[in-house]
Order: structure tokens, then C-alpha cells, then sequence
């Protein structure tokens, strides 16, 4: 898709001509630059304003009937341009242009020194052109109008420039600081102001476009880490200039994170405040947020991080279509168009309608708090605190470990930095050690980098990295302290034993859940501060919450109670199902979001003060599920989407009346054969795969038997249609209504209540057992 000049990224600003630097900003700030550059715009500005007064400009006597620019006329009168130049000390330069293109147009020109001094004059290339006329000549005035008429043409002109000039004043200004900042940054790189130092200085400064310019050149450094860079510019996402938040996020976007989770973290940030500036009122904001829009929620699709805000997105960009402003509507229809965001629109619908299908507050919650990428809802410190032991923009992935890994083996305790690092060392050999000659890797190496404690000291941080592999992840062992443990027998997954049992479930079938109980050989004592001090018992229960189980969790919450005696932590786990979907409209393998769905438990430790003995409970949390109404699931602006998108109704198959069907399933069936349908099969599986609301191959093609008058193969694919999406609600109430038309009755019954036991309320389904209780009777 192409997108508008004016619109890319945030070097939008770049529109103005980049520059030679004139001045050395060693000596100085980009505040001192800034107001240069506003005392030469407003100097400029007012001496045209003089020019214009006196009313002494060139005489076009060489191109009757022609309007045409004059750098300086035959009588040496200079153009506006070339005036505002010459007092500028740029004389030479005057003349210069004079002798050698005396009829330029400025907007044609692109570099060279005319663009060199454009670019420290505080005025844009743009404004320049806009500033410069073309003249008339004498004899096109002998015609009946007096030569006075020029005159007060020429100065209407450029009271209309002025008046342009002052009210474009500050985004003149940002543009003209941005370009220069990108010239200093490519002619020296180690300019001692453009130091990182100096710009986190610049970036708290009074002026909003100096802080914009200081978001732009810290984004462009290659120095310090890209951690540090970030810490600098997040400050200002939250500035109260709309266009340094937005300026600042794209900052921070270009910055970028090495780690996917580093990166799903600045998605969380930066998209929200696109999409702020899109519904702002400034049109070339709303160009570049728009596009930024465009090139980034398609990136976070695959990490499912943006559950709420992309319906938001999609909703404006299906709403720009409509955009009084040509350009926006233009760029908008041709996002919709490709590739890259029908996969935004499908992937994003396919995620919002099974978040939606769970209306349950405890589901809804955990979704949403998966969705937001954070293994607690409400983090609590210290769970905060373990999971920045990572350094989630510059390291492409690191582990937390509890020593010692995957064991039921007593957890080490020490007090000695030394021992802690002694105790990781011996780890790595015996764990390595019983791997040495099964397998023909190299023998692996390792260093302890560092040991740090957390701020209760209530457990020791140990980072190690592998150096024999590059780049190396961060591997990071905790280990508690006697403050924190006096005994474990065994880590926090074996403290209490999972169970399997099977339950019913009207929407999955027959499947297995599993339960916890207190492991009974488990004997957990706690130190004399975390059994003492309610803060460190909750750091110590919020740590051995971080590992109490093989699977991925979610503390959607917690509580502390506390009494003289005891002292109870308890908190609400989802824990992730590997089987058996529970939402609608399932996606496959990885790619499902949520996989087979989440697990309810609540779990309590508890301690005795006076012993320091921790003891263990757990129980499941039921609540009952939903389905939400299809108004809800798919609102009205989605059907406009899909028409943008190019889907329409399939003429041929009256079955879906004027339901919207992707261009595909129209490809597939003019591509269907009777005895060969290979390819229609093919091309409706890989594109039922992106979008899971579609009708499911196995009934598209049933259709076309059945119309190609092949009565056995379209049951036998009705019947595949049925079993493969046993859980999905619309597709069996689809089956059923096709077995109702072509008289298998029982079939049909048997599917239409399948689909009401999934959705007591499914429309389509109700209407079938209703029609089959009236064909029932009327027998």
C-alpha cells in the first residue's frame, strides 16, 4: 500500500529540507538553537512585511502574458526571497542566483546553497516557495488597468503569507529544528549537545518542539542501551502536548525492543496514543497517525497483546474511508485493501468474539489480563520486581529460575553472596555433567556475571550466561535467604499435587480438568522475617506464587489477612488448559488464543507465626458461561469493513443469503469440480484457517454437491462440517438448516440441539427445533 508523503513515521518532519548546519551547537542547547532559529523567523517575518509595504518589486519585461518569477529584476530589485537573503548578509549568493537560474521556482529546487541557508532561516522549503510570486508584465496592464493593480495584487499576496507565516509559526519552527538536529546527527554523530546526556536535559525543556526534537535525536542514537534511551523518552508519553506524545511514541517505536516481550510492552504504550492523534483534529497529525496505525497494529497481532484498542483501530480506519479529507479517505481505503490488514481485521475479530463469548467476570478478567501481557492483573512489587530482573527491550530472551530446576529435591537457603554464586556453579556442573556424551554439541561454558539482593534481602539474584552460544539469554537463579526460608523440602510445583478428573461440559464434551491438593509431604518453614513482617510475607508468598506451577498462570488477584497468630495469603489463579478449546470459533495448534482456555483455583498459604510452618489449600473456582449476542460479537461497523475489504455475497449459493463472504470462498467456488474439488477444498481450508467465523469448507462444499446434484458427497461433507466443529454453535445450526431442506430430520434435530446445549439462545438453532416440531405434529 502506498503511503502519503506526508505521512510517514515521525520523520514527517523531514518535509522540510534538510540543512548544513550554521552555527556549532557545542557551545550550546537545542533550546539556544530553537531560539535562533525563532529570532531569524521572526526577523524574516517582519522584514517582508517592510518589503511589502514599500511596495518596490520586479519587473517582468521579458515574458508578455506570462506570470514568472524574477530572483532580481534588470533594474537589480530583488523577489522577496532574494531580499530577505540579501539582508541576511547573502548578497553574493543573491546574485549568484540571479546570473545563473534568475527564473527558479524555489519548490523546484532541492539542495545546493539556496536550500543550505533556507534551512537556518527559521522558514520551511515550502513557505519559501509559498513566499516567492510571479510577476506580470507592464503591457499586460496597458490593456485598460493601471500598473498600481500589480502592486496591490503582489501585497494582498503577501498579506496572506504573513498572516500564514505567524499562525504556522510553531510548526514551522519543529520542522525546521528536526531537520537541523538530523544534518548535525549526519555530519557528527559525537556533536558534544546531541550527546545523550545533554538530550535527556533537553527532552524536560519548557518548549514542546524542543522536546520533540530531543525525542528524535535520542531515538536516532546508537549509544547508550536501548533500555536507557527508552527510560529517557517514556516520560513524555504521558506530556501534555498531544504532538509530543505522538512524536515521542513514534520516538519510541523507532527505538524499538529486542525481547517479544519488550516489545508487546511498547505496543501497549505507543498504539493508544496513535490512535488519540488520529481523532485529534489536526489533518496532518491525523495523516501520520493514521499511518503509523497502519505499519503497527499489524505487528501486534501475533503477540494478541491489543484485545481492546484494535477494534478501536479498525473502526477508524473503516470510519476514514469516509474522511472529508481526500488524502486521509485515499490512504485509508488502500490500508483496507491489502493483504497485511485483512489479516489485522481477521486475526483481531476471530480474538474479540472469543474474549466476548466468555462473559463471566472471572474469565473476562483473566482474558483481559493475558491479553495484556502481564502475569498478574495487579502486579504486586515483588512479582514486579522479579519480572524486571529481565531486561525486556535489549535481551532477545531470559529465564527466572528457582534452584534447584524441575527437581523435589530440599530448595538450597544461604546468606552468603559467595555461596549463592557457588551454589548456581555446582548446578551448571552436575546438570551439564549428565548431558556430556549424549549428544555431539560442544561442551557447554558459563560465568557468573553479577549477584544482587532484592531490597528486603530476602533472597539472593544470581545472572549467569552461557558463553559458548551468542547471543547468550540471561539466566537467572533465585535463591532464598534465611530471612525469607528456614526449611523447603521442595520446590513450590511439588507443594501441591495435581489431579486429573473428568468433568461434562455442555459446550466440550467429555474432557479432563485437573485439581490441586496440599502436598502432605511437603514442609515449608518460613524465616523469622517473613513470618514476622506483613510486608515480607507477602513478598515471600508473591514469590513462591511466581512458581507454584508447570503451566502458565495469571494471579488475577490476592489478599493478605493478618492476625495475631497467623498470617494468610490467598489469591485467584487462572491456569492454562493445554486441551479441550472453551471458547467459540477455536483457532488451531499455536496460533489459538488462550488455547484450550483457562482453569479456575484459589490458593492459601498460610503461616503460624510462632513456628513459621506454612501450610497449604486450594480449590476450584466455578462460574457459569455465556454467550453474547451476535450484535455484540459483530457490530455494524464490521460489515461495512468487510465490504472496504471487497467481500460481498455469493450469488451462486442462495444459501447464505446476503451474508459477506471473502473474495476466496468466491474464487473457490469457480474453481469447483464434482469429481475434482481438490483445489475449491484447498482454497477455502487455507482461508477458513485465518478466519474461523467463515462457513466451514466441509459445508461450502456440501453446497456444491448438492448442486451439482451429488446427494452422497454433500452429506458426507455436512456430516464433516458437524464433527469437526462440535463446538461452534453457528456452523451446526448451519448443518442443520441445510438436513432440514433435504428431509434428514433426525440429523438435523440431532445438530440443532447440539447447537442450543452450546447457545440455549441460538437463534438459528431454536428456529429449526421449532420447524421439526411442526413437521413432527403436522405427521
Amino acid at each position: 500500500m502506498s503511503i502519503p508523503r506526508t505521512a510517514l513515521l515521525f520523520w514527517v518532519f523531514l518535509i522540510a529540507p534538510v540543512c548544513v548546519p550554521g552555527t556549532s551547537l557545542a557551545s550550546g542547547t537545542l533550546k539556544r538553537l530553537y531560539d535562533e532559529l525563532a529570532n531569524r523567523r521572526a526577523t524574516h517575518i517582519a522584514r517582508l512585511h517592510e518589503y511589502a509595504a514599500r511596495g518596490d518589486f520586479p519587473l517582468n519585461k521579458d515574458f508578455p502574458g506570462q506570470l514568472v518569477p524574477y530572483f532580481v529584476d534588470e533594474a537589480g530589485i530583488a523577489c522577496a526571497v532574494g531580499h530577505l537573503m540579501r539582508l541576511d548578509g547573502e548578497a553574493p549568493l543573491v546574485a549568484s542566483i540571479a546570473s545563473t537560474t534568475n527564473h527558479v521556482r524555489i519548490a523546484d529546487v532541492d539542495q545546493g546553497p539556496l536550500i543550505e541557508w533556507i534551512g537556518n532561516s527559521g522558514l520551511t522549503k515550502e513557505e519559501c516557495a509559498l513566499i516567492q510570486p510571479s510577476y506580470a508584465t507592464i503591457e499586460d496592464y496597458r490593456r485598460g488597468q493601471p500598473w498600481q493593480d500589480e502592486i496591490a495584487r503582489l501585497r494582498k499576496h503577501f498579506a496572506e503569507v504573513e498572516r500564514e507565516l505567524v499562525s504556522e509559526t510553531q510548526q514551522s519552527l519543529r520542522k525546521a529544528l528536526i531537520a537541523d538536529v538530523d544534518a548535525r546527527l549526519a555530519a557528527n554523530a559525537n556533536d558534544a549537545a546531541l550527546a545523550f546526556d545533554a538530550l535527556t536535559q533537553e527532552i524536560g525543556s519548557d518548549e514542546p518542539s524542543v522536546r520533540m526534537a530531543a525525542a528524535y535525536a535520542i531515538a536516532r542514537l546508537a549509544n547508550p542501551s536501548r533500555s536507557a534511551r527508552l527510560a529517557a523518552l517514556l516520560p513524555n508519553l504521558s506530556d501534555s502536548d498531544r504532538e509530543v506524545r505522538f512524536w515521542t511514541a513514534v520516538a519510541v517505536q523507532e527505538t524499538g525492543a529486542e525481547s517479544p516481550r519488550g516489545k508487546a510492552e511498547l505496543y501497549n504504550l505507543t498504539l493508544p496514543i496513535f490512535l488519540e492523534a488520529f481523532k485529534s483534529s489536526d489533518t496532518e497529525l491525523r495523516l501520520a497517525a493514521l499511518s503509523q496505525l497502519a505499519n503497527t497494529a499489524p505487528i501486534t497481532m501475533g503477540t494478541h497483546r491489543q484485545l481492546r484498542i484494535m477494534p478501536e483501530i479498525r473502526q477508524a480506519m473503516v470510519e476514514s474511508c469516509e474522511d472529508k479529507d481526500g488524502e486521509i479517505s485515499q490512504f485509508a481505503r488502500s490500508v483496507l485493501k491489502s493483504w497485511r490488514w485483512q489479516r489485522v481485521a481477521y486475526e483481531s475479530q476471530r480474538i474479540r468474539r472469543q474474549y466476548l463469548a466468555e462473559s463471566a467476570e472471572l474469565e473476562a478478567l483473566a482474558t483481559e489480563t493475558l491479553a495484556l501481557g502481564r502475569e498478574f492483573a495487579e502486579q504486586p512489587n515483588a512479582i514486579r520486581n522479579l519480572v524486571d530482573l529481565r531486561s525486556i527491550y535489549d535481551t532477545a530472551s531470559s529465564t527466572i529460575y528457582l534452584l534447584p530446576v524441575a527437581t523435589e529435591t530440599t530448595l538450597p537457603i544461604t546468606d552468603s553472596p559467595t555461596d549463592a554464586e557457588q551454589i548456581v556453579n555446582n548446578y551448571f556442573v552436575a546438570t551439564y555433567e549428565r548431558y556430556r556424551g549424549q549428544t555431539k554439541s560442544p561442551w557447554p561454558f558459563w560465568e557468573i556475571a553479577s549477584t544482587d539482593t532484592n531490597g528486603q534481602e530476602l533472597y539472593f539474584i544470581v545472572f549467569a550466561k552461557r558463553t559458548d552460544t551468542k547471543p547468550s539469554s540471561d539466566l537467572i537463579y533465585l535463591l532464598p535467604r534465611p530471612a525469607m526460608l528456614a526449611k523447603a523440602s521442595s520446590l513450590p510445583y511439588y507443594w501441591f499435587k495435581r489431579e486429573a478428573y473428568p468433568v461434562e461440559d455442555a459446550r466440550a464434551g467429555r474432557q479432563q480438568n485437573t485439581t490441586y491438593h496440599p502436598n502432605e509431604n511437603s514442609e515449608v518453614v518460613l524465616g523469622n522475617l517473613a513470618r514476622n513482617n506483613r510486608v515480607a510475607f507477602t513478598t515471600t508468598c508473591d514469590f513462591f506464587a511466581y512458581f507454584l506451577t508447570h503451566h502458565s498462570q495469571i494471579v488475577i488477584d490476592r489478599e493478605i489477612v493478618e492476625s495475631p497468630d497467623t498470617l494468610v495469603w490467598t489469591g485467584q489463579f487462572a491456569l492454562f488448559r493445554a486441551h479441550n478449546p472453551r471458547f467459540f470459533g477455536e483457532g488451531v495448534g499455536s496460533s489459538t488464543y488462550g488455547g484450550g482456555g483457562w482453569d479456575f483455583h484459589q490458593f492459601s498459604f498460610s503461616c503460624n507465626r510462632t513456628t513459621g510452618r506454612l501450610t497449604f489449600s486450594a480449590k476450584p473456582i466455578e462460574f457459569p458461561i455465556a454467550q453474547l449476542p451476535s450484535n455484540v460479537l459483530s457490530p455494524e461497523w464490521v460489515t461495512q469493513e468487510h465490504r472496504l475489504m471487497g467481500w460481498r455475497p455469493i450469488e451462486s449459493l442462495d444459501f447464505f443469503g446476503n451474508r459477506l463472504l471473502p473474495p476466496e470462498y468466491h474464487d473457490a467456488i469457480d474453481a469447483f469440480k464434482p469429481h475434482d474439488a481438490s483445489e475449491a477444498r484447498s482454497i477455502l481450508y487455507r482461508r477458513h484457517v485465518a478466519e474461523r467465523c467463515l462457513p466451514h469448507p466441509g459445508l461450502v462444499l456440501g453446497l456444491l454437491y448438492e448442486q451439482a446434484g451429488d446427494r452422497e458427497s454433500a452429506v458426507r461433507s455436512m456430516q464433516q462440517a458437524a464433527g469437526s466443529n462440535r463446538h461452534d454453535p453457528d456452523i451446526l445450526a448451519d448443518v442443520a438448516r441445510w438436513e432440514t431442506t433435504v428431509g434428514l430430520h433426525d440429523d438435523a434435530r440431532k445438530h440443532a440441539e447440539a447447537a442450543m446445549a452450546l447457545w440455549p439462545e441460538h437463534p438459528g438453532a431454536k428456529q429449526m427445533v421449532r420447524q421439526l416440531d411442526v413437521s413432527v405434529r403436522g405427521k
